[in-house]
């Protein structure tokens, strides 16, 4: 029946909702200054341009088996800067100066996203749940009772798994 609600039953530990955990990476151009504190310049002391790559993970829950909703959680687990170029005009200053004293700005219009990766997880143990997706609006687990592999292409991590199943890109066909 059509009208039926899709379900999902978790054969490891009979959870029955799910979320899908997000996992990106953010880097962000930035530039910074340091202050000349000795008086021997007017401006910086030093300046400096550096990315910043910080990884996040974003937990979303799924209701109805195929549709994000409101965020549950929100975590950055790494933040890596790696220095471009530094110019040092004042080394006195430099020298003495910590981390805490650079004026840092983050170039927002050159900011960009990138490792972009997908799971989608049984709410209670957290396994992982193969899925399919027609693009980021819908994703369809394999264990919900509605599941459909023509409805949606795989997540590219489960593309090979597909094609042994027949669900999906060109099998060959070995019988004569």
């Amino acid at each position: 029946m059509d009208d039926e609600q899709p379900t999902f039953k978790c054969r490891e530990c009979g959870a029955t909702g799910l979320y899908v955990e997000w996992r990106y990476d953010t880097v962000e151009p930035c530039t910074g200054y340091l202050e000349c504190q000795c008086g021997k310049r007017l401006e910086a002391a030093a300046e400096r341009w550096y990315k910043a790559k910080t990884s996040h993970i974003l937990c979303v829950e799924l209701r109805d088996c195929h549709y994000w909703y409101h965020e549950l959680n929100h975590r950055v687990i790494m933040r890596e800067m790696e220095d471009l170029d530094v110019e040092v005009l004042c080394s006195l200053c430099s020298e003495k100066a910590q981390e805490q004293d650079w004026v840092d700005t983050v170039d927002d219009e050159r900011s960009y996203r990138t490792n972009d990766d997908f799971y989608v997880r049984c709410a209670g143990c957290h396994r992982e749940i193969e899925f399919g997706w027609t693009g980021a609006e819908r994703i369809w687990p394999v264990e919900c009772s509605d599941f459909d592999s023509r409805r949606c292409s795989p997540y590219p991590r489960y593309e090979e798994k597909w094609r042994e199943r027949g669900w999906w890109g060109k099998t060959s066909d070995n019988s004569s």
